[in-house]
């Protein structure tokens, strides 16, 4: 994940990216501390939902000269999952303890909390980036087994991803 480089975004309402970062940079990067904390801080969804769409985000699968599918350039090798709670996993209340969970899986890369703390965004490296799909759609399985809910969305390889509470596992 250190050599993989993605596409940066000024916001979630931009296509055209601003420039590229290095994947390990920006998970593990505290610029936007406070930002995030604030953002944690709100307690109405739509309010959080408005201030994160304000603020940079990446496309974790890779380099993109616009944010679409067909416009990827280089695939990163890696695919990204989301795990909400709500509607899509009722049961799970501590995100904290999936995290920490979710750490002996040995496929995941990188595991922290969104931007909320009521979900968890997992980096998985995949074989054969070519397949990006498939790999989404073995990984839904994988977890659907497991009784998660994985967001569907995350099959896109464009999908945008934005700031976050993290924790590295290795």
């Amino acid at each position: 994940m250190k050599n993989s480089t993605v596409s940066l975004f000024e916001s979630y309402k931009q296509k055209l990216p601003i420039g590229q970062v290095k994947l390990f940079d920006w998970v593990c990067s505290e610029r936007y501390k406070e930002e995030a904390k604030y953002i944690r801080s709100l307690s109405e969804k739509s309010e959080q939902r408005k201030y994160k769409a304000e603020l940079p985000c990446i496309t974790p699968s890779g380099i993109f000269s616009y944010c679409s599918d067909k416009y990827l350039d280089l695939h990163s090798g890696y695919i990204c999952i989301d795990i909400d709670g709500g509607k899509d996993n009722p049961e799970i209340t501590d995100f904290e303890k999936l995290k920490q969970d979710l750490s002996s899986i040995e496929c995941i890369a990188y595991c922290g909390l969104s931007i909320s703390g009521n979900g968890v965004f997992c980096l998985i490296p995949i074989e054969h980036p070519r397949y990006h799909k498939e790999h989404f759609y073995a990984l839904e399985k994988f977890f659907r087994d497991r009784g998660i809910v994985i967001d569907t969305s995350c099959k896109n390889v464009s999908r945008l991803r934005g700031l976050l509470m993290m924790q590295i596992l290795y």
